[in-house]
């Protein structure tokens, strides 16, 4: 019995896009030099694709990626602030699903990458078929699509935003509704809901949910180009049932993605708005695009005068080194289809191609609108939210309309009546010369991974941490210096963004401080003990339940001789661990901890644990402010007094020590202060680097204490620099 012949066709279609896939691979790998590549190595060590690798260690270890306890201690991770994650989760979806084959990070977090370019291809060759364009147009431009610079160049550190696999899912339907082609059919037989079970309404809901879970970013472009076409529908055709597909469309897209969201959404209800997230209304005009970022090529190109303009762009562009902009370049074959796209839909009947290409036309100027420099982006920071910034990243879509823009435009050659005899076959080679000139313009020389630095840096590192594993117990916790705020930190001196994240990567058995969320109590923990003279500090740190502290020289100006070298004095007979490439440092508390801990009874030991993991709190009162632009407190007006309160937010009692200086601006001058048991206590405030002082004050579980200060002779403010909050039972034996 013969298949139908829309079977056929669709075999046909997901054979030549799988064709298209490979041919993809092929060329990522003559791109990247693959043979060089060891499969256990990463591609990228650093930064976000660091980060990524351990999230994904993080959901092989214990399940999914929403909490680690093995980062972040003693408290562990919660990656619940980080709303962008849970966008991504097909991605993880697919990484998990790649586990039944393998159990190693780095393998399945480079594996995902190679095979995002195969789904790229795949995406795109598929749906330019569904759009009519030839055979051998579509597998040209789908390759083209898979290795653009916002793919090749992103590497591993964007590997959700590089495997943008579901775009051509997103632009079809954007275009179908731009047509005023309807998204939901119904059959002609069935229910009255059920008569919408067609086989067109299932494929765009199915299209909906890919979309949906492939990354918050081009989800939400996905419903507001819907929402756009929808409107211009209704206003423009009077379409109202095409308006109503659109909505409907947007609707499913954005229902979806609040359910994926959904995690993070009901953590922000229960514990309020993470407001180190916020971002100024100002980065979406940073982070948008412009015409120029579009067609420009990438730094680094093949062609030398093309190679000076993206540099004198880069020099010239406002605000300078800012935004993502090399990765928004859509390569020559893309940005001449794109050109052609906006004069399509700009010029009324431009060269007579507008009836083909006034769907792709419309859906390339409104996502330019969007996306660009003072576009609807920025209104949408301004009156909506200003965490959705990174409009750029909307150059995939762009990238994609503009090669089927010049898909279009080759077809249309390839049909002209002008071709016949050896013009078809010339016409016919221009796709092999599209493919090569436009891989050799999208990609460059600086794409390839530095294999061996790679490797030489990874193995360090791995010994290293075996090395230290085998010095601690199981289950030990590391404390990692120098703290670092976790996500989005930056570069700390020398060292990197996400460094630190090595440890946890490379071991199965230890835990590690970095990685607890900035803004949250937790993520401003290690930074405040950090803030400590290291000899105050280490009785917290073993309180805590750390055995050993690691040391990143590159995050030290002076590449770590200083606290080297206190660590050599406090820690005698510690002879410290360090890594082939001398960059890393390990130093035992082991013996410290059973030192600072003899002697001690259980309750005390608890007290003292409590004490470390819940930091007493130094809070202005009536009659103190900071000084401006700095967090010194001070008292305006000494000769009325301010008042400052020490909070014990643990569960037992404990005896709290603050400590800083006294200075005024005139001469020494007598203070008194007036701790809670009454006692009046005389100090003074001297001009210079201030009057040393320490006041104590037993503080109840869970509970405040108000200490008073005044100087009735005092001329001018009186402020307190240099305060540090401690715990009486964790001062240094």
């Amino acid at each position: 019995m013969t298949a139908p012949r829309w079977r056929r066709t669709l075999q046909t279609d997901l054979a030549l896009s799988s064709g298209a896939g490979l041919l993809a691979l092929l060329a990522t790998a003559v791109v990247l030099k693959l043979w060089h590549a060891n499969p256990s190595i990463p591609l990228g060590y650093g930064g976000d694709g660091l980060w990524l690798t351990q999230v994904v260690k993080g959901m092989l270890d214990h399940g999914w990626f929403f909490t680690n306890p093995d980062v972040g201690a003693p408290f562990g991770q919660q990656l619940y602030d980080f709303t962008a994650a849970f966008g991504d989760t097909l991605h993880f979806a697919v990484i998990k699903a790649m586990s039944l084959v393998s159990q190693d990070p780095v393998k399945l977090v480079n594996g995902y990458f190679l095979l995002s370019f195969f789904l790229c291809a795949f995406s795109a060759c598929f749906v330019l078929r569904r759009l009519g364009v030839s055979r051998g147009a579509a597998v040209v431009a789908a390759v083209l699509f898979s290795l653009l610079p916002a793919h090749v160049a992103g590497g591993l550190g964007r590997v959700p935003l590089g495997a943008y696999w579901a775009i051509p899912l997103a632009a079809l339907l954007i275009m179908r509704v731009f047509a005023g082609e309807p998204l939901f059919t119904r059959r002609a037989e069935g229910g009255r809901l059920s008569r919408w079970l067609s086989r067109p309404s299932l494929a765009t809901a199915g299209m909906c949910v890919l979309i949906a879970g492939s990354g918050l970013y081009y989800a939400l472009f996905t419903v507001m180009l819907l929402v756009l076409a929808a409107a211009a529908g209704v206003l423009v055709r009077r379409d109202w049932a095409v308006g109503l597909h659109g909505s409907l469309a947007a609707m499913l897209v954005l229902g979806l993605l609040i359910v994926a969201l959904a995690p993070s959404l009901v953590y922000t209800r229960e514990h309020g708005k993470n407001t180190a997230f916020e971002r100024p209304a100002a980065d979406g005009s940073i982070y948008a695009t412009s015409l120029s970022l579009l067609i420009v090529p990438f730094i680094g190109h093949r062609f030398g005068p093309a190679d000076d303009l993206a540099h004198k762009l880069e020099v010239t562009k406002l605000p300078p080194g800012q935004n993502e902009h090399q990765l928004s370049a859509l390569g020559l074959v893309g940005s001449l289809g794109f050109l052609g796209l906006l004069v399509a839909g700009i010029v009324p009947r431009a060269r007579g191609g507008r009836d083909r290409a006034g769907a792709a036309a419309a859906a390339a100027l409104t996502g330019f609108l969007l996306a660009t420099t003072g576009g609807i982006g920025l209104l949408v920071n301004i009156l909506l939210t200003s965490d959705l910034r990174g409009w750029g990243r909307i150059s995939p879509l762009l990238g994609f309309l503009g090669l089927y823009g010049a898909a279009l435009a080759y077809d249309a050659l390839r049909g002209s009546p002008w071709v016949r005899g050896w013009r078809r076959h010339a016409v016919a080679g221009l796709l092999p010369l599209a493919l090569v000139v436009g891989v050799a313009d999208q990609t460059t020389a600086n794409m390839v991974p530095e294999y061996a630095v790679t490797k030489k840096e990874f193995t360090s590192d791995a010994r290293f941490v075996d090395a230290v594993d085998r010095e601690l117990p199981a289950r030990a916790s590391v404390l990692q210096l120098p703290a670092a705020a976790f996500p989005e930190g930056g570069t700390v001196v020398n060292m990197a963004d996400y460094s630190l994240m090595r440890g946890p990567l490379l071991t199965e058995d230890l835990r590690f401080s970095y990685g607890s969320m900035k803004g949250r109590p937790h993520g401003d923990w290690v930074q405040r003990l950090a803030e400590l003279p290291l000899a105050e500090g280490l009785s917290y740190y073993a309180a805590a339940g750390f055995r050993g502290i690691w040391v990143d020289r590159r995050g030290y100006a002076d590449q770590g001789n200083e606290i080297d070298a206190e660590l050599r004095r406090l820690l005698p007979g510690v002879t410290p661990i360090q890594s082939a490439d001398t960059q890393l440092r390990f130093y035992s508390l082991v013996d410290y901890a059973r030192r600072w801990a003899r002697g001690r009874t259980p309750q005390w030991l608890r007290a003292a644990r409590d004490s470390a993991m819940n930091l007493s709190e130094f809070q202005i009162a009536t009659g103190m402010t900071l000084v401006p632009a700095t967090p010194v407190p001070q008292i305006e007006d000494p000769r009325g007094g301010g008042t400052f309160a020490l909070v014990n937010p643990g569960r037992f009692a404990r005896t709290i020590v603050v400590r800083g200086r006294l200075f005024v601006a005139g001469p020494d001058t007598p203070v008194v202060a007036r701790p809670p048991d009454g006692r009046r206590v005389r100090l003074t405030a001297r001009k210079g680097r201030g009057g040393a002082f320490a006041l104590r004050a037993r503080v109840p579980a869970g509970g405040r204490v108000n200490v008073r200060i005044s100087s009735p002779a005092a001329r001018s403010a009186l402020q307190l620099p240099e305060l540090r909050v401690t715990d009486d039972a964790l001062r240094p034996r």
